[in-house]
């Protein structure tokens, strides 16, 4: 439905990524949903590896009529990372015209993975902009970040052992 109003309001050249999820703290799962938006990494901090999904469908007000599949649900284990970005971090080239890319984006949150959200964070914007040097930002940057705490033990202010981090 959103997407139909979307679509009629919008002007042609328009249209709006969006990211969704609903966090059930004391299970560690997460429900989320994208139109458009991703990609999203989810670290296996037991499996030591990453699992990449794109959205679910196309960016709202894109086309009149879109199918998106329902929300995916991530259960999180101690130590498990999600890393949420947008495309801005991926496709920031060097003066080579190289992307950063999510090998670089993994590399860097495999490297930081006993580090809170919040330097993760930090740690990933640092390590686009060396790599990217002089070259123009031509999207924005912006990343979320969540982890569940390593003991799974439960964190002030913050119910089930998950913590999160924006900017």
């Amino acid at each position: 439905r959103l997407n139909q109003l979307l679509y009629e309001d919008l002007p042609a050249e328009k249209f709006v990524t969006l990211a969704a999820g609903l966090l059930s703290p004391a299970e560690g799962a997460l429900k989320l949903i994208s139109a458009g938006h991703g990609p999203l990494l989810f670290y296996s901090r037991a499996e030591d590896r990453f699992r990449s999904d794109d959205a679910q469908g196309p960016p709202l007000g894109l086309l009149r009529q879109s199918c998106y599949s329902g929300p995916q649900v991530l259960t999180f284990a101690p130590g498990d990372i999600l890393v949420w970005v947008t495309d801005g971090f991926i496709e920031w080239a060097n003066a080579n015209d190289e992307d950063f890319g999510q090998n670089r984006l993994k590399e860097v949150v495999r490297a930081c993975r006993d580090m809170p959200a919040e330097k993760i964070i930090s740690q990933l914007y640092s390590a686009v902009q060396e790599f990217a040097g002089s070259t123009a930002q031509l999207d924005d940057l912006t990343a979320l970040v969540m982890e569940r705490s390593s003991s799974g033990e439960q964190i002030p202010r913050r119910k089930g052992g998950i913590t999160a981090a924006g900017e």
